[in-house]
């Protein structure tokens, strides 16, 4: 074998050679180190799975923040807590926040609301085709609300209740109510009810 036919091997060997030994100064099998470049105290561990998870974990605490945000109904002083590691997770968040009671107060039972109906249909989903020409194809039944595209949930829950949409034929609604009974009052019982 001539010099001018080894030249390319030579070549190869050593460009592979000087990748090798940036991949092992980057770390194990080219993974960055956890805490290189963070001015962190090296141990015998750096590389394994428990140093990386220990120092995602670390990472993530120091950075976590929290928003407090009272309900914007004069008088409510319901309180939401988010929590965030970048302005970017807040950026879609509402100027105002109203609490459950008051954004929705029609599913909200009280004694002047002491029934609520809810009704969800079922709705058929489908795939399209690989292509073009391929007609959608059913893949299923999913409930969601009256008069919506689509649905979302396979199966619906609640005290007492189970509703698996595969087992009903198109059409089907799901009506459900929940009443409030109140005891009977008496003289004795003058007590407000805490919110």
């Amino acid at each position: 074998m001539t010099l001018a036919h080894a030249a390319p091997a030579v070549a190869l060997l050593a460009a592979l050679t000087a990748c090798t030994v940036l991949l092992l100064r980057e770390g194990h099998r080219g993974r960055r180190k956890p805490g290189h470049g963070q001015q962190r105290p090296h141990s015998q561990h750096i590389g394994t799975a428990q140093h990386d998870r220990d120092a995602i974990k670390e990472h993530d605490m120091t950075r976590r923040r929290t928003i407090t945000r009272t309900c914007a109904t004069t008088g409510c002083r319901e309180t939401s807590f988010v929590e965030y590691i970048a302005r970017r997770d807040i950026a879609d968040l509402p100027a105002k926040w109203q609490c459950y009671r008051h954004s929705k107060p029609d599913e909200v039972l009280s004694v002047d609301n002491a029934q609520t109906t809810a009704v969800l249909a079922l709705h058929p989903s489908y795939v399209t085709g690989y292509t073009r020409d391929d007609p959608p194809k059913l893949i299923g039944h999913f409930w969601g609300p009256e008069g919506a595209e689509k649905g979302n949930h396979g199966i619906v829950q609640g005290p007492g209740f189970r509703a698996i949409a595969a087992d009903y034929p198109p059409g089907t609604r799901l009506i459900i109510t929940a009443r409030l009974e109140l005891p009977a009052t008496t003289a004795d019982a003058t007590e407000e009810p805490t919110r």
